[in-house]
């Protein structure tokens, strides 16, 4: 029984050659989903308005908010979310827990 010999540092049992990944790079979409655009961000805030405004489950239990304190709220929860999470996409450090908690809450 002969061994083989170790295969070398450049050789193609190790890595695929650079020219095979930027064609495999190239075939792949590019998916980009932050920063939204911004019918998302008015989206998000007419549904946040509609759950606080409109009758629901969560307005049987806590009270319905009156629509332009609902529409000013939602922006503000969109704002501090779309914040968070720019920070996060970032890769700085993310808001504590207690900010977060903060603004739910609020």
């Amino acid at each position: 029984m002969g061994t083989q010999p170790a295969p070398t540092e450049g050789s193609a049992d190790t890595a695929p050659p650079a020219s095979a990944a930027k064609a495999t790079e190239a075939l792949l979409p590019s998916l980009t989903i932050w920063l939204p655009p911004q019918r998302t961000h008015d989206a998000v805030v007419c549904c946040l308005m509609q759950t606080l405004a409109a009758p629901n489950v969560l307005s049987q239990h806590y009270g319905a908010v009156p629509e332009p304190e609902a529409e000013h709220t939602a922006a503000v929860v969109q704002a501090d979310a779309f914040a968070a999470a720019s920070e996060s996409a970032a890769g700085t450090s993310p808001a504590s827990v207690e900010r977060v908690i903060e603004v739910l809450q609020a």
